[in-house]
């Protein structure tokens, strides 16, 4: 049974990046595979179903869907195991675009953005390199670099990890290293290391205003390595940081007014 649109399941990377796409879209006519999908994790990792099959609904021109359709995915709402459109697992991507070529049936805007970002995420599924997200709101940043100004008092630098991987084994088994450096130095209580279970957790850094107010600033290095277990139980780390974050902190100017 044809359709022509298709409704968000999950919210992530397919569904925000590079576009940010609507919860529901209309798509070129398509229908139901034959086989179900098998929602139970495994040690292979999770099925992770992004968009299902949706009630047709009405775009206009001369759509090939018929009445029926309404009551079959309206009546089977959010049925990712009969009903997918995009699903991953690992670093496989499925996706049910494609179906109709027909000028009665073209691609909308928002499916070929979905396209997009289905074809980014499947490039980055393999081992994408996690990165360093500073959470300080007063900072200001300039790519990997933030500055922080303070003025008379002690600060923090915060910061967490993400990891855009969508390859569930990779992502599970992933540690992550993070290396503080002051000047050169590295402070105390690092290194230290995060799990999948803990890796967006804010870390934090004290910043003490003596140790800025010497020079007038300081120069805070962030480093992020990690590591995860392949297929064959080998632990792969790959040459050199994943990232690195610069943090200025300086004092605040002062001025007086004549």
């Amino acid at each position: 049974m044809l359709t022509n649109r298709v409704q968000a399941a999950n919210e992530g990377q397919i569904t925000k990046y590079p576009f940010d796409i609507p919860e529901t879209i209309f798509v070129a006519d398509t229908h139901a595979q034959n086989y179900q999908l098998d929602l139970e994790y495994d040690n292979d990792g999770d099925v992770l179903v992004w968009y299902n099959l949706a009630e047709t609904g009405d775009r206009g021109g001369d759509s090939q869907v018929n009445s029926n359709s309404i009551n079959v995915y309206d009546s089977k709402h959010q049925d990712s195991r009969n009903n997918y459109y995009i699903y991953t697992k690992n670093n496989t991507t499925y996706t049910g675009l494609g179906h109709s070529t027909s000028s009665k049936s073209p691609m909308s805007d928002d499916e070929i953005k979905l396209f997009i970002n289905t074809m980014v995420a499947a490039y980055r599924s393999s081992a994408a390199k996690p990165y360093i997200n500073v959470l300080n709101t007063e900072a200001v940043n300039n790519g990997k670099v933030s500055n922080i100004y303070v003025d008379g008092d002690s600060a923090e630098i915060r910061f967490n990890i993400f990891d855009d991987t969508t390859n569930a084994k990779i992502k599970s088994s992933r540690k992550y290293n993070v290396t503080v450096k002051r000047d050169g130095e590295v402070i105390a209580g690092f290194p230290i290391v995060r799990n999948k279970d803990n890796r967006e957790d804010p870390i934090t850094v004290p910043v003490s205003f003596a140790d800025v107010a010497a020079t007038g600033s300081a120069e805070y290095i962030i480093e992020l390595d990690s590591s995860y277990v392949d297929e064959f139980g080998k632990t792969i780390n790959d040459e050199g940081l994943d990232d690195t974050r610069t943090v200025n902190v300086t004092i605040m100017p002062m001025f007086s007014l004549r």
